[in-house]
């Protein structure tokens, strides 16, 4: 066996571990920015689907809230068409008794 061929075959492959070891780190360096990038989106968009729900409890809080306000409406118009009806079957001009 020779043994300068195998200290020459021992530091070839030394050097190319090096090398490959040298690229993997350059990989694992970009992986890492990507992985930060995608942390810092994923973040900043968990924080815009939190305001948007709660820009959507609001506005629905706001429409339940017209809702009532429509519906009380409705309910004080129904009483007058009502009372309105009731007054001219009974002969009047349509207003109530005073």
């Amino acid at each position: 066996m020779d043994v300068e061929k195998t200290i020459e075959f021992i530091l070839e492959m030394q050097v190319k571990h090096e090398v490959n070891f040298a690229k993997h780190e350059e990989m694992i360096a970009r992986i890492d920015t990507r992985l930060d990038r995608a942390i810092l989106y994923g973040v900043r968009e968990a924080r815009n689907e939190r305001r948007k729900r709660r820009e959507l409890a609001a506005s629905l809080q706001r429409l339940s809230e017209a809702q009532e306000r429509t519906q009380e409406v409705v309910q004080e118009l129904s009483r007058t068409v009502d009372t309105f009806l009731k007054a001219r079957r009974n002969g009047g001009n349509g207003h109530a008794p005073a």
